[in-house]
């Protein structure tokens, strides 16, 4: 993986910037096809209870997120949907346990780039003098 960055989480679907954070992350995505990139759903809140606006935008958020990066095969998305126990007491943010649980499906989703089989390169004929075939194939 070459590149690594945050774009945004729940804080940001509070404040309604779920669309133009889709839009600027697909846009990364279309302009980096080249790239493997993984993307983190936007996790629950669970200081608020499930029914708030929040946790319904989030829910939204995700839901898009995942219908519009299905077409591309250079991104994984890790899934952020661990239980409350996961997070500190206030609900918000995780607690060692949560942070080594995600590092664990983090190194899943990178170890899967890795073990993606590659291309299959057909070999390049060179034609000599005397007819003789040299087979080469490009790594």
């Amino acid at each position: 993986m070459r590149r690594c960055g945050d774009l945004g989480g729940p804080n940001d679907t509070r404040k309604n910037n779920s669309k133009e954070a889709l839009k600027h992350l697909c846009n990364f995505i279309k302009n980096n096809q080249k790239v493997n990139t993984v993307v983190m759903t936007a996790p629950p809140r669970y200081e608020l209870l499930p029914s708030s606006c929040v946790n319904k935008e989030v829910i939204n958020f995700n839901r898009q997120l995942r219908k519009r990066i299905a077409p591309y095969n250079n991104v994984k998305i890790l899934e952020t949907d661990l239980e409350r126990g996961y997070y500190t007491k206030h609900g918000l943010h995780l607690n060692s346990s949560g942070k080594e649980r995600m590092a664990q499906r983090l190194a899943t989703a990178v170890d899967s780039f890795l073990k993606q089989k590659k291309e299959k390169v057909s070999p390049i004929r060179f034609y000599l003098k005397n007819d003789f075939v040299l087979q080469s194939e490009w790594k």
